[in-house]
């Protein structure tokens, strides 16, 4: 069996809401057509954002990569450096060979800049902060909500719009495909950072810098797929791309967030996505999202949440053995002490953090004693 994933020449065309751009995988678990459909924005032709992409699942499975077509000489000398924090993120990966050839890419002059944007906490600050810099912000259909949520990918892509329009700036939207082929092998948390900023490449005729806003600060730095010391690296001759807003805690980004009207009408925190609502007010992203709001004083004047906090069903909540989530809640208990006391939250949210996820906890012991093996891959479509 061949140890190669090649990917073969992209086919840029028109499309019914503006540019797609088209590109065959073949890999050892099967041949996939990975599209891009782009509105709002003028597409680079070129195989360097593909590559990007495929590095860290490459590594995954050890496939060395395989194109024809050049790919930015800067990202291919950037490629050994990524490939040492990938390994060092995660030790399980393997070192890959790219056999492509290289190219500088073309810089043009009077670009600008853009932000990705969720609707969330840290993209909004990312923006407000650089707002006189930035004037388009990139939303993508097929990252986080995945295509077969139709229904809410609708809803959100309406918001996102009129956010856009509220705020004055452009928006370009893509929708893409790259998760089916991609979830089978590696997880979304460890590939979304080569995902944005491969993409960056692609959208590089208009852009000369790419902001993807940091979920982390440097306090509270882990290996993760969007790190501030990997963004950079996905940058090319043509585009920069930056890791932004590591220097601030979440509750110190709301803190601005909520100094816009618009962020307070639209704001959008949740991935659980239940029955497609905008935000469940339930989940612990949510909670965690609302006692900041209550704590800055703001939660009343926040649109997209309920106004109330459910204090028992916020103390049945499990923080317990989730490191990550315990930190970012511990930073909430300090901000209502600090801001705004209240000893019945401060003590559901106490309570939350001591009660473990009997799931998780269970899921923990299954993982000593049965160590994760390889699954039979998904059936990939066959170009």
């Amino acid at each position: 069996m061949s140890h190669e994933l090649i990917i073969h020449q992209p086919q840029l065309k028109p499309s019914s809401t503006g540019s797609r751009i088209d590109v065959k995988l073949e890999s050892p678990v099967g041949n996939f057509d990975l599209f891009m459909d782009i509105k709002g924005a003028e597409l680079r032709d070129g195989v360097t954002p593909f590559v990007a992409i495929c590095v860290p699942l490459a590594m995954t499975r050890g496939w060395n990569i395989r194109c024809e077509q050049p790919i930015s000489e800067r990202l291919m000398e950037a490629s050994h450096t990524i490939q040492d924090i990938i390994q060092f993120f995660r030790p399980h990966t393997q070192r890959i060979k790219l056999n492509v050839p290289t190219q500088l890419e073309p810089v043009v002059e009077g670009r600008t800049a853009a932000s990705y944007f969720s609707g969330g906490v840290d993209s909004y600050y990312t923006y407000l902060k650089h707002k006189d810099r930035i004037t388009k912000l990139i939303f993508g259909w097929g990252f986080d909500i995945k295509l077969e949520q139709e229904t809410f990918a609708q809803l959100v892509t309406e918001q996102i719009q009129q956010m856009a329009d509220e705020l004055g700036v452009g928006l370009i939207q893509l929708k893409t495909n790259i998760r089916e082929f991609t979830d089978p092998i590696i997880h979304w948390r460890d590939l979304h950072g080569a995902i944005l900023g491969g993409t960056a490449s692609l959208l590089s005729k208009e852009l000369d810098t790419v902001y993807i806003a940091s979920s982390q600060h440097y306090g509270d730095l882990f290996p993760w797929g969007s790190h501030p010391i990997l963004d950079h690296h996905w940058s090319t001759e043509a585009v920069q791309v930056i890791n932004d807003g590591c220097e601030s805690k979440r509750h110190e980004k709301l803190a601005l967030v909520v100094t816009n009207e618009v962020a307070l009408r639209r704001l959008r925190v949740c991935f659980n996505n239940k029955y497609d609502r905008y935000n469940c007010n339930r989940c612990e992203k949510c909670y965690r999202t609302k006692v900041a709001l209550f704590a800055l004083g703001a939660l009343e004047r926040c649109q997209t949440f309920t106004p109330e906090i459910d204090l028992k069903h916020m103390s049945e909540l499990r923080y317990g053995n989730n490191g990550n989530v315990m930190r970012a809640n511990m930073e909430n208990y300090e901000l209502l002490q600090m801001r705004r006391p209240d000893p019945a939250v401060q003590r559901a949210l106490k309570l939350a953090m001591r009660r473990p996820s009997w799931i998780k906890t269970a899921k923990q012991v299954l993982r000593k004693h049965f160590p994760k093996t390889v699954v039979e891959e998904k059936k990939l479509k066959v170009g």
